[in-house]
């Protein structure tokens, strides 16, 4: 008698190996034998974990609440156990997936936390295998799924391009974030609608975010609410009413390309880099200049007036720098220290003044005039020295100028203006 077999059918023999006296055998014919599946007995649960973690039974909670659905399958005999998975389903047949069965039997699935809001009855089956029959426990088990309250926060963000109002609508839980669409108004009108994007979920908090461009609006006084209207599993919620005061007006910028390298002598261009937006209804044309503060260096923008009646208007900022160079070399007379010119002048001098004096006069006395006249004019030769700044080398011993761009980093300034309204935008030059 065996336990062994799974169900199915089997082909069995007999076979003697025989003994000292006795010879083998097999019976004849073979006996085909089939093994039936057994009945089985499904049970199932509910459940959700405490603040220690535990598992306790779940009768109902919001919107996002961990739930866990838990079965256990056994044989009529006691023999062996179930394989195959568990189907678990939700209010009038509607699937909620299935879990494979353990070694032990039982099925649990993971935490299911976007189990819409409402009403919901459990039932479950066991699909069976070819050793156990499948089975299901048809007893609902009923629990239900309440509504999360929202927070609508309302912000307005002011960028070179446009200007933004954005609603946030968050809530405490670990689901699917809210979903539809916040409209934003002002004094009982609409101003525009949005739809809720980027949802996250993080630390038991939910949140998606609506966005409106609102660079279209008109000029004035505006007191803007942004309102949620909810969703299967969150309630509905207004933010704060936000006052604005809006001005015709309009801003210049970068696309980004803010920095660029060049060699002197060369030209950099910042293509279609420039932007002039209007803003609530501006519509005046805007003079576009350009500085930057590198020697034997220039800049222009084209175009350099823009219209902003039918839009944004973009242009190219071009900066042109001069390649670099030295200035002529003096004269090598002029390269001459000033001092050593000076000291050969006197000896020159002295040894003239020596050779010129009259040799009529006794030599004693031409000897003493040769001696008062040499340090006479030695005297002023000195002080001739002394005027001219002394040590100096003069002529100016010093590099050469330079000419050209000099390498380094600059700021381009860019200047838009229409009236009275002025704004600016930096740019980046690196010259090498």
């Amino acid at each position: 008698m065996t336990h062994l077999l799974p169900g199915g059918w089997y082909q069995v023999n007999a076979h003697y190996a025989g003994d000292g006296t006795y010879a083998g055998s097999d019976s004849t014919p073979p006996v085909w034998i089939t093994i039936k599946p057994e009945p089985t007995t499904l049970t199932f649960s509910v459940l959700t974990k405490d603040a220690g973690g535990n598992f306790i039974p779940f009768t109902g909670g919001p919107y996002g609440t961990p739930v866990y659905y838990q079965a256990h399958v056994t044989g009529q005999s006691g023999y062996g156990t179930p394989s195959n998975w568990v189907n678990f389903w939700d209010t009038n047949g509607a699937s909620e997936g299935y879990n494979w069965l353990d070694a032990k039997g039982n099925a649990l699935t993971p935490p299911l936390t976007q189990i819409q809001a409402g009403s919901h009855s459990i039932t479950a089956g066991y699909y069976g295998d070819l050793s156990f029959n499948l089975s299901d426990d048809l007893t609902p088990i009923n629990f239900t799924i309440t509504n999360i309250a929202t927070n609508t926060v309302l912000v307005s963000q002011q960028t070179p391009q446009s200007f933004l109002l954005a609603a946030t609508v968050s809530a405490s839980g670990v689901g699917s974030p809210a979903t539809g669409t916040v409209t934003f108004s002002s004094g009982g009108t609409t101003l525009g609608t949005a739809s809720l994007i980027n949802g996250s979920t993080s630390n038991s908090i939910t949140q998606a975010t609506a966005t409106l461009d609102a660079t279209h609006l008109t000029p004035g006084q505006y007191n803007v609410t942004a309102s949620y209207p909810g969703d299967p599993n969150y309630t509905a919620s207004s933010s704060a009413l936000m006052p604005l005061n809006l001005v015709a007006d309009f801003t210049i910028a970068n696309r980004g390309f803010t920095t660029q390298t060049v060699t002197a002598g060369r030209t950099a261009s910042y293509i279609n880099d420039i932007g002039v937006n209007p803003f609530f209804g501006f519509s005046g044309t805007v003079a576009v200049s350009c500085t930057v503060p590198a020697q034997a260096t220039t800049c222009s923008v084209t175009p350099n007036s823009y219209s902003l009646a039918s839009g944004a208007g973009w242009g190219t900022l071009a900066v042109t720098t001069t390649p670099r160079s030295s200035a002529a070399l003096r004269s090598p007379a002029d390269r001459i220290p000033l001092r050593p010119r000076i000291f050969s002048y006197s000896v020159m001098a002295l040894l003239l003044c020596v050779t010129l004096v009259p040799s009529s006069q006794s030599r004693k006395s031409r000897f003493r005039r040769r001696l008062a006249f040499s340090i006479l004019l030695f005297a002023v030769l000195a002080a001739g020295i002394v005027a001219c700044g002394g040590g100096s080398t003069g002529g100016g011993g010093g590099p050469p100028p330079s000419t050209g761009t000099l390498a380094g980093t600059y700021t381009i300034t860019v200047t838009a203006t229409s009236g009275t309204l002025t704004h600016t935008t930096t740019l980046t030059l690196i010259v090498q």
